[in-house]
């Protein structure tokens, strides 16, 4: 036991220091000591006129300041403690120690001051007790101490009890903190560190013991026998042998790719290994790794595979076409149904559809030309020209140059319902036109009012046609002879014919009644190659005379005594037969007469015939008839030799009205009473002909002729042409 007396300063420093810990008060002084004894220490403070302050940590000491109370005993000795030295003994780290105690009696005679209590060392504190205030005499308190084991080793301190500055009494304070290693670490190792001798690299068998490190990674320890700890990573022990570490780099080995039993293999290529992944190095031939997973290796053969033909990126699949690759070339083996590689380029496939294409129809370089349009592999001409004439497409019920067939021309006229639709040459504004001829070129008419032969185009005269003879007072007989390449024009009043070119200039005239007196109106006629016939109406009998066609001279009778009364009407030649027929109109008959001369026969009768036409062996002839209105007449026909005409065409409609026919060789061509112009075949057409024109385009006293291409007709003022 240690008994403190009051003292100098000096002394109780000294005391303090020796007490390792002890703080003693002074009026407004403190000297203070933290675990090391120093002085200055973090136990110390300055109290505001009082006897020191609670001293903080104090380096792990507690320290108790107590008021000042009544007057404290002074006597040194006066304070005992039950024991002088605290041992917690050892105990393991971390552990729960129960608290020790020690007691402090006063033996004095006067109660003390406030009691102060400080714990020293940085191990223990003080964890409770009685001594909180002044000591009554005789009286005891406690002070309860507790030790830390967070740390090892050997601890030591000192509890110091003070009663102001007139006694001090301390304990000191021991222990021993020890590791407590668990089972996975049960060896203790610099007395602090538990440790796995089995396994730790560092206490490999004994502690201590450090493993060497290894190539490409750290040294281990298994069975308490240094070797190969971990890897680097990339790397590993394969062989398990440690002189040599981890030998094998796992990154870019492609024998241990990834791991020891990472073996690469490559169908159709040479592994590689990457980043510990398995990798196609290289592929055999013409295989690639075309899905880039080296798993199926090298899996696209390029030469054949469709998907990659000669490369990854290269896929063989022509439009319209089944595909084949061959050593690395796409090719197209055929075309779908309907499709042709017209080109020659596997690029865009099988590129032509010859159903549609009208460049390609049917097959490659087929174009549709002329406006067809190709459907179902066929050149076609569809829609509004559904008709293929001349290799282009049309509308025969519209195109004038294909009028209702291909190369049917209208020949300036229009086309309506498949049927040329009559075109006026020219419109006769002084009267009505009478005679009518034509040559390859022109038409030649009279105008009966004005007293003009006149000569339009064939594609018409706009109005202004030309004029190749005035004075005419009528006339109404008009023939165009091709081998002298001219025109003969009678005019009726005054007896005379003239004979003109076809440039208007007069070539000769023949007076009729100069020659033969009482014959006048010379009318119909016909000239070959050395005469020209016409009909000479006299006033008591009809004669068919001549005369020479080159100048006119040597005017003869060539046919006598036809009829007793004037009216030819018509004239027409057989060349078979070589007879020249007429139409007498006043005498009812149709006549037969020899070219070179001599006396005639009747062929036959009928009612006032108005005009004849000879086709091959057969004659026909146009009758106006009797009856009011004319309406009985209509077409006969006969063979050249045969009396007795037979009825062709008859009926109101048909019946001609004071106008003439003509024929070629299939058709004969009329104008009716109904102003139509009608047509039937040379063979018949059961009676019933068929009208070619609308009404009212023919009239009274109208002529009509025609050439291989159209027929003509003047039709009261106009001058008409229709295609055939």
């Amino acid at each position: 036991m240690t008994f403190l007396r009051r003292a100098g300063l000096a002394s109780m420093v000294t005391l303090a220091t020796a007490l390792g810990g002890c703080t003693t008060l002074l009026g407004d002084f403190q000297v203070g000591a933290g675990d090391d004894a120093s002085t200055g220490g973090d136990g110390g403070g300055t109290g505001d006129g009082q006897v020191g302050s609670d001293g903080g940590d104090g380096g792990g000491g507690d320290s108790t300041t107590m008021n000042d109370g009544p007057a404290p005993d002074t006597r040194a000795g006066h304070l005992v403690l039950d024991k002088t030295t605290l041992d917690f003994a050892t105990h393991t780290l971390n552990s729960m120690v129960p608290a020790m105690t020690v007691t402090v009696t006063n033996t004095g005679t006067a109660a003390t001051a406030t009691l102060t209590v400080t714990v020293t060392g940085s191990s223990f504190g003080r964890s409770g007790g009685t001594c909180m205030g002044p000591l009554a005499p005789t009286a005891s308190c406690t002070v309860d101490v507790t030790i830390n084991t967070t740390r090892t080793g050997m601890q030591s301190g000192s509890v110091v009890i003070a009663d102001g500055a007139s006694d001090m009494v301390s304990a000191s304070l021991a222990g021993n903190i020890v590791m407590a290693c668990p089972s996975n670490m049960p060896t203790l190792c610099s007395g602090s560190t538990c440790v796995d001798i089995v396994t730790d690299p560092l206490n490999c068998n004994t502690c201590g013991n450090r493993c060497p490190t290894v190539p490409n990674g750290t040294g281990g320890c298994a069975a308490s026998r240094c070797g190969v700890g971990m890897c680097n990573t990339g790397f590993q022990d394969c062989n398990g042998i440690a002189s040599d570490g981890c030998e094998v780099g796992t990154t870019n080995d492609p024998a241990h790719c990834g791991s020891c039993a990472g073996q690469c293999t490559i169908p159709n290529g040479t592994p590689g290994c990457v980043n510990s992944t398995c990798t196609v190095a290289t592929c055999t031939g013409a295989f690639k790794n075309c899905n880039s997973n080296p798993v199926d290796g090298c899996e696209s053969d390029t030469n054949t595979d469709l998907a990659h033909c000669g490369s990854c990126i290269t896929p063989c699949a022509p439009a319209n076409a089944t595909p084949a690759c061959s050593s690395g070339t796409c090719r197209i083996a055929s075309c779908n149904v309907g499709f042709r590689d017209c080109n020659a380029m596997v690029s865009d496939g099988c590129e032509i559809n010859t159903n549609t294409d009208n460049m390609n129809c049917g097959g490659c370089g087929a174009p549709c030309t002329g406006g067809r349009q190709c459907s179902a592999a066929v050149c076609a001409c569809t829609g509004g020209t559904p008709d293929l004439c001349g290799g282009a497409c049309t509308n025969s019920q519209t195109d004038a140059a294909n009028c209702g067939a291909c190369g049917h021309s209208c020949l300036g006229g229009t086309c309506a319902g498949g049927a040329c639709q009559p075109l006026v040459l020219y419109n006769i504004t002084t009267g009505s036109g009478q005679g009518l001829a034509v040559d390859a070129t022109s038409v030649y008419f009279t105008d009966g009012a004005s007293g003009h032969l006149y000569k339009c185009p064939l594609s018409g005269c706009a109005g202004n046609p030309t004029v190749l003879r005035s004075g005419l007072t009528s006339a109404d007989s008009v023939y165009y002879d091709a081998g002298s390449n001219s025109v003969f024009v009678a005019d009726g009043t005054s007896s005379v014919f003239y004979n003109v070119s076809t440039s208007g200039t007069l070539i000769y005239s023949v007076n009729v009644s100069g020659s033969f007196a009482g014959y006048t109106t010379p009318r119909a006629f016909f000239a070959d190659a050395s005469f020209v016939y016409w009909g000479n109406n006299g006033n008591a009998n009809t004669e068919i005379d001549k005369a020479a066609k080159s100048n006119g001279s040597g005017v003869a009778i060539n046919n006598p005594n036809i009829a007793a009364s004037k009216g030819v009407w018509s004239l027409a030649y057989d060349g078979t037969s070589d007879r020249l027929f007429s139409a007498v109109f006043s005498a009812n008959l149709v006549s037969s007469c020899p070219r070179g001369g001599g006396a005639c026969s009747v062929l036959g009768t009928n009612p006032l015939p108005t005009g004849v036409s000879v086709v091959g062996n057969r004659i026909f002839i146009s009758v106006r008839g009797t009856s009011p209105g004319y309406n009985d007449g209509g077409i006969y026909t006969a063979t050249t030799t045969l009396a007795s005409p037979a009825a062709f065409a008859i009926g109101p409609s048909y019946a001609i009205l004071n106008g003439t026919l003509t024929a070629d060789p299939n058709f004969v061509y009329w104008g009716g009473q109904s102003g139509k112009i009608y047509r039937c075949a040379v063979g018949g057409c059961g009676g019933v002909p068929t009208a070619i024109t609308p009404t009212g385009m023919f009239f009274d006293e109208n002529f009509i002729v025609n050439d291989m291409s159209a027929i003509y007709w003047v039709g009261g003022g106009s001058v008409v042409k229709l295609a055939k």
